[in-house]
C-alpha cells in the first residue's frame, strides 16, 4: 500500500486530498483527480497570457513586464501616433481602408500602415516591416508627434540608427551654426564624437550642409 503524504489543496478545485509520497517526490500530486488535471491543462493556456499569467502577477516574468511597461510608456509619450494607429485599425474593421501590398517592394505579407503625418491618421502608405523600418530610419520616428525632433528628423535614443544624407546635411547646418556636438548628439541619438567628426569633414565629407 502506498504511503500518503500530508493533506494538500487541489490546484483546480481546492478540495483537500492526500497524494502519495512517491507523487510528491516526483513533483506531481497537484490535483486530486485525473479530471481536475485535465481541466487545468485545458485552461492553462489562458492562465499564461498577459496579466492572467502567474509569473506576471507575481513579478517573475520580467520580460513580459518590461514589454508591457515599454508599450504603456510609448503610448503615453506619443499620444498622437497611438491615436492614429487606433483610427487606422477601426477603419480597417469598418472596411473604410483596405490593406494594400507594400508600396516599396510589393510584398503582401506583414504590411503596416505608415503615417507621414500623424495629424492625418487615415492618410497612410502601406509598407512591409522591412521597408517601414527603413522609412523611419530615413525620416526619424514620430517627428510630427513630437515637435522637438521635427527639425532634425531623427528619433531620440536610436543609438544604432544609420544616419541618412538628408539628416547629415541638417546636422551639419546646425553644427556650423554653433550648436554643441555633445548636446546635439544627446538630442538625435548619436555620439558627440561622431558629430565632431562630421563637422571636421572626417565623416560624410561628400554631404554639404543644408541651406
Amino acid at each position: 500500500m502506498s504511503r500518503r503524504a500530508e493533506p494538500r489543496s487541489c490546484q483546480q478545485c481546492v478540495r483537500l486530498f492526500r497524494p502519495t509520497v512517491g507523487q510528491v517526490a516526483r513533483g506531481v500530486g497537484r490535483f486530486c483527480s485525473v479530471s481536475c488535471a485535465a481541466r487545468h491543462t485545458a485552461t492553462v493556456g489562458q492562465h499564461n497570457k498577459g496579466p492572467n499569467c502567474y509569473l506576471f502577477r507575481h513579478g517573475l516574468s520580467r520580460t513580459t513586464a518590461k514589454q508591457t511597461e515599454y508599450a504603456r510608456a510609448h503610448r503615453a509619450r506619443y499620444p498622437l501616433a497611438q491615436r492614429a494607429r487606433e483610427l487606422v485599425q477601426n477603419a480597417l474593421r469598418r472596411g473604410e481602408l483596405t490593406r494594400q501590398p507594400c508600396a516599396s517592394c510589393g510584398a503582401v505579407d506583414g504590411v503596416h500602415a505608415h503615417h507621414e503625418d500623424y495629424a492625418r491618421p487615415l492618410d497612410v502608405i502601406w509598407l512591409c516591416g522591412r521597408c517601414h523600418r527603413r522609412r523611419h530610419r530615413e525620416r526619424g520616428l514620430v517627428a510630427s508627434a513630437n515637435p522637438r525632433y521635427a527639425s532634425i528628423g531623427v528619433a531620440p535614443k536610436c543609438r544604432r540608427m544609420k544616419l541618412s544624407a538628408t539628416t547629415v546635411a541638417i546636422l551639419k547646418r546646425r553644427l556650423l551654426n554653433g550648436e554643441s556636438p555633445k548636446a546635439l548628439g544627446r538630442e538625435c541619438g548619436v555620439t558627440g564624437s561622431h558629430l565632431s567628426n562630421i563637422k571636421a569633414g572626417r565623416h560624410w565629407a561628400a554631404v554639404e550642409a543644408a541651406s
